[in-house]
């Protein structure tokens, strides 16, 4: 079983990733560290021109949409390391990723990564790439 306990607790900030060693990271960078951890194809790479080109204020979430269904496919049923949406006002579009059968990682609307059963956020869709 992976153990996720170093991720919980980390602070959001736009553009760092938990293998910085800041005790931040950002929605995007949690996932890609779960998915790396479950030996999963890795998108940071690909990515990293978002970071260069937009900031925290300009990425929409339009553009992170249009870039899922771009780059992977969009599935119905959740599997470890799929990505998902989950709405709320403290950031444009916090992504969430499921870490388990049953359990997700996200950064709560408190701006620190936490987990919780993925029946309490019942996503309809998730995006999957590898």
């Amino acid at each position: 079983m992976i153990d996720w306990n170093d991720l919980i607790g980390l602070q959001y900030k736009f553009g760092t990733s938990p293998e910085d060693g800041s005790g931040f990271t950002d929605c995007f960078s949690l996932c890609m560290e779960v998915r790396k951890r479950l030996g999963l194809k890795l998108l940071r790479r690909d990515f990293k021109w978002v970071y260069d080109e937009y900031s925290e204020t300009t990425l929409t979430t339009k553009q992170i949409l249009k870039w899922f269904t771009t780059y992977g496919e969009i599935i119905t049923s959740p599997r470890p390391g799929a990505i998902f949406g989950i709405p709320h006002g403290a950031m444009m579009f916090p992504m969430a990723v499921v870490a388990s059968e049953g359990d997700c990682l996200f950064i709560s609307p408190g701006k620190m990564v936490v987990a919780a059963p993925l029946s309490l956020m019942a996503p309809s869709k998730f995006f999957w790439a590898d």
